[in-house]
């Protein structure tokens, strides 16, 4: 089957970190099933700092700035650890931390095995539906 989640957001916002699973399982008889793939598609008509810089000059754009997808490919094992969002180790964003700000692209912290995608209008991310994943906060949306 495919489940579908869809959310509009605002500056502040953030889906903290988690997994994955087949809801009615968990409900029905108390087991966790991942799915064998999860994905994000990133559709507002927002860019990140980098899109904007390689625009058009005459196409008026509008920011977003945070509202990163990040994984985490420690995959169950770290979500042992940190358990739904966060509530063994206390932590809702399960370890993440946003990289350097002069960081621009995909970036991965090979320490803890974070990868962070920034949010780019028109993006489709697919992966192993056992990696726990969360959105980070959105800290700034362009006004109309």
């Amino acid at each position: 089957g495919v489940a579908v989640w869809a959310l509009s957001s605002r500056p502040g916002a953030s889906v903290q970190y988690h997994i994955d699973y087949a809801e009615l399982l968990r409900y029905e008889y108390n087991v966790t099933v991942p799915p064998l793939f999860a994905g994000t598609i990133q559709c507002s008509a927002l860019c990140n700092n980098d899109q904007i810089v390689n625009a058009a000059e005459n196409v008026k754009t509008k920011r977003m700035v945070g509202g990163e997808f990040c994984v985490n490919l420690r995959g169950l094992d770290h979500y042992a650890e940190h358990g739904y969002k966060g509530v063994l180790s206390g932590d809702p964003m399960g370890g993440w931390k946003r990289p350097d700000s002069a960081t621009c692209g995909v970036h991965f912290d090979s320490s803890n095995k974070w990868v962070t995608i920034p949010y780019a209008c028109n993006r489709g991310i697919v992966h192993n539906g056992d990696l726990p994943h969360l959105s980070a906060s959105i800290q700034h949306i362009d006004d109309d």
